[in-house]
């Protein structure tokens, strides 16, 4: 979309985010910018996607990533009794997230996410992510009905994983954003309760660690495509879901960072 066509959309009865301080704007901080709020119509943020073909490629593959999800709630198609709808949207934008049931659940919510990663951990240290993340997340550990091969299948396909059937009780299936972009969030009934799991492309770590909280434990491991995290409730056996996922599910593509 041209600027000029932007700036119209967000003339004066729309909101408008207000980053003075990235001013001269930099990509570093353009790209933060559009993390946290891919909305932003600040008059620096829309100079600098005007003349930096870069960051102007970066910022369409974000809209057209948003508009994906939009159109599948969208789809003209009969809602289960129990699929729910919630939207809100703060200054700092947290992460677009589905949820399948007949399709795909869209759930766009307001705290945590990129904001958290930037502001509250050190940039290496993905374990304390994992955990704020899944914590940021509690409805997604509400969901009890189990989602049909079809609908998780679709958000596989979407952040580039292909699922075989041998995963089964999964509750919610959305796309996420981590550190280096887009992810997969998984709930899956275990023997205990609710075990997250967490498909992180471009998310490197160098070793398996432990993950630690007051209600769940779990195992945070090094996959050649990035990383998978594992969190359950105590005396769940994280590696079992491990084995599962390693088996069972495929990354096919690239990880955002790279480009998808």
């Amino acid at each position: 979309m041209p600027v000029s066509l932007l700036k119209n959309r967000y003339s004066p009865g729309f909101s408008e985010c207000h980053h003075r301080e990235c001013r001269p704007m930099k990509c570093e901080d353009f790209r933060k910018i559009l993390l946290q709020d891919p909305s932003c119509a600040d008059a620096a943020f829309l100079e600098h996607m005007d003349r930096c073909a870069s960051c102007r490629k970066e910022w369409k593959q974000t809209q057209s990533f948003e508009d994906m999800l939009r159109n599948v709630i969208l789809q003209p198609r009969e809602p289960s009794p129990s699929i729910q709808l919630q939207a809100s949207r703060r200054r700092l934008w947290l992460s677009t997230w589905a949820r399948a049931a007949s399709v795909l659940l869209l759930l766009i919510g307001g705290v945590g996410g990129y904001n958290l990663v930037q502001n509250m951990f050190p940039q290496d240290n993905l374990a304390k992510l994992v955990v704020r993340h899944v914590q940021s997340e509690p409805e997604l550990l509400q969901q009890t009905e189990q989602l049909d091969e079809l609908s998780v299948a679709t958000v596989f396909a979407a952040m580039g994983f292909e699922s075989g059937t041998g995963v089964k009780g999964i509750t919610a299936a959305s796309p996420c954003w981590m550190r280096k972009g887009r992810g997969v969030h998984l709930v899956v009934k275990g023997q205990k309760g609710a075990v997250t799991l967490l498909l992180m492309p471009g998310e490197y770590v160098n070793r398996r660690q432990p993950l630690k909280t007051g209600y769940w434990s779990g195992v945070l491991v090094p996959e050649q495509w990035g990383s998978l995290a594992v969190l359950a409730s105590a005396g769940e056996d994280a590696g079992a879901f491990v084995d599962l996922v390693e088996k069972n599910i495929h990354w096919e593509g690239r990880p955002s960072s790279r480009r998808f």
